[in-house]
């Protein structure tokens, strides 16, 4: 019989919020209070015209559209299905065990659930009136840091830090 690694035995399952029956909206999850718009109802069904084709894996369309809207070399562009998916990508390729992870107080929630399927420690540092603080992110970043993550705007606080706190 083959066996999970076993410190991923040790992970609960990742869990969105439950607001049951209400008509509230998670905000977190990217739920909006608006309907979808007519025209990206029609693009949606436009990309569904070929089911029967694999859908290009690497994006060339969209990182091209972004790269010249934003002046980027495309190349340097990372899509894909959603944050999860993106945070899974970007921590099994830059971090492992003996490695370590940061993220805030009030962070994503999914990215200590992501560091903990490589094996890699995940430290949180302190937000300051739900707010992103850079000195105490600097004061958690270790040698062993490889990923530091900072949702600016906060999730779900929508709290913002500047350009330069970001770059520093």
């Amino acid at each position: 019989m083959i066996n999970a690694r076993p410190h991923l035995e040790r992970i609960a399952g990742y869990a969105l919020a439950d607001l049951g029956e209400s008509d509230l909206i998670s905000l977190a999850q990217n739920e909006s209070a608006f309907e979808a718009s007519p025209s990206a109802i029609d693009e949606g069904k436009a990309a569904c015209s070929s089911p029967e084709r694999y859908p290009d894996t690497e994006w060339s369309d969209l990182r091209s559209a972004i790269g010249d809207v934003h002046q980027l070399d495309s190349s340097r562009i990372l899509c894909g299905a959603g944050s999860m998916e993106l945070i899974n990508v970007i921590i099994r390729t830059f971090a492992g065990p003996a490695d370590e992870v940061v993220g805030t107080e009030y962070g994503y929630g999914y990215v200590r659930t992501a560091a903990s399927l490589t094996d890699a420690q995940y430290l949180k540092a302190k937000e300051i009136d739900c707010t992103v603080c850079v000195d105490e992110i600097l004061n958690t970043v270790t040698p062993s840091t490889k990923i530091v993550f900072v949702c600016n705007p906060g999730n779900p606080t929508g709290t913002m830090i500047s350009h330069d706190e970001v770059s520093r």
